[in-house]
């Protein structure tokens, strides 16, 4: 078994090699500050993203700031952004990867952000994604995901997500811990609880790409 270390180094030669870009649209300023050796562009043009993503197998945050704002502004603002990546990505031939960059304790604009990605995405190439990886964790916070329950530590204790004060947000709360449940509960049903699948760490570690 290789280690994380060998792990990285691996995915950043590949990445170089296939010279994919990797922006990051942070919908809050933390997430950027968590993070060493990458551009953070806060101006909203396509020029700033192409100077950030430079670099073969760059790495870019886009600061949004969209868990500020109304759903309507974050969806418009982040179709914005990607639809302009995905242009950049076709003037230079190098393909790009889009993260969205959430609250480690659930708020936020989740699905509907997502969502707006994927539709610039189909505008741009002509289909959507083949799935959406969700994987909440923020570990240095204590906040991690086991057998698909999202968990926050708090004084020393870990608590499901849906217990918690985050929770009980006044604009972005929610009741299941569970992150299937989660996401059907955020998505009004249009996401059924049998249609999210769960990878395991004995998927990654054992089961391997396929």
């Amino acid at each position: 078994m290789i280690t994380a270390a060998e792990a990285r180094a691996r995915i950043r030669a590949l990445r170089r090699a296939e010279r994919r870009m990797l922006a990051v649209l942070d919908d809050d300023p933390t997430g950027s500050q968590s993070v060493r050796g990458v551009q953070v562009v806060t101006v909203f043009e396509r020029e700033e993203y192409a100077a950030a993503l430079a670099d073969e197998g760059a790495t870019a945050f886009i600061l949004t700031n969209t868990r500020g704002m109304v759903e309507a502004d974050a969806v418009a603002l982040t179709a914005q952004i990607a639809d302009e990546l995905f242009a950049l990505a076709a003037e230079t031939g190098r393909p790009v990867d889009i993260l969205s960059r959430g609250d480690s304790t659930l708020r936020g604009h989740l699905l509907p952000e997502v969502r707006a990605i994927d539709a610039a995405r189909r505008r741009a190439l002509g289909s959507g994604y083949d799935a959406i990886l969700v994987a909440p964790a923020f570990f240095e916070a204590g906040r991690t995901t086991l057998d698909d329950v999202h968990r926050v530590r708090i004084g020393g204790v870990e608590v499901p997500a849906g217990e918690t004060e985050f929770a009980r947000d006044a604009t972005f709360g929610y009741r299941a811990s569970n992150l299937r449940e989660f996401l059907a509960e955020k998505s009004d049903g249009a996401i059924a609880v049998g249609d999210v699948h769960s990878l395991t760490l004995g998927d990654i570690r054992e089961g391997g790409p396929e």
